[in-house]
């Protein structure tokens, strides 16, 4: 975001992704003009999840792959080879998928129908793809494969969702 943006940030707050969303882990990045703001008293500044030794090794590992040479290109790979597949799956499925939202590997996918999203979480369920539908917006489906997902990962999912929107469209039939 903050590269793709142009943005330099006086403090930016690191959460999910620090760990890889399997562990529970967070941290404060700010410009070395704050120090004077943070250092008087650092004990001022403690957390319940101190201690969380296993965080910082979840931590420390993701921020090892994700520095690796290569890794954004990949990344950009992966997300152009969804976008190629999705774009099959809107003309495929014109009647009930009307936008893909994406952002990399992170997807979002709007339906007609706020049942829709209920509908086909629980198809990919079944398809062995876990994906969760927007809270605020139920008609919106929610991929987010790791960020080292394979291309025959991501092959297998874009199937899944092929079969999903069928079982889907089979329903609303009914």
């Amino acid at each position: 975001g903050i590269e793709e943006y142009h943005v330099v940030p006086d403090i930016m707050v690191l959460g999910k992704g620090l760990s890889g969303a399997i562990y529970p882990i967070t941290a404060t990045c700010y410009r070395e003009k704050l120090e004077s703001f943070f250092e008087p008293d650092p004990f001022i500044h403690l957390s319940s999840f101190g201690g969380a030794e296993p965080g910082c090794v979840a931590a420390m590992v993701m921020l090892d792959q994700i520095t690796e040479p290569g890794f954004l290109e990949h990344v950009q790979e992966m997300g152009k080879r969804f976008q190629d597949g999705l774009a099959l799956l809107r003309e495929k499925y014109p009647q009930i998928l009307i936008e893909i939202r994406q952002r990399g590997v992170l997807i979002g996918l709007k339906m007609v129908d706020k049942d829709c999203g209920p509908m086909l979480t629980r198809a990919l369920g079944q398809n062995g793809v876990l994906a969760i539908f927007a809270g605020l917006d139920p008609s919106v489906t929610i991929i987010m494969p790791p960020l080292v997902v394979t291309e025959e990962e991501v092959d297998l999912i874009l199937e899944a969702l092929d079969h999903s929107y069928q079982a889907v469209v089979e329903q609303m039939l009914v």
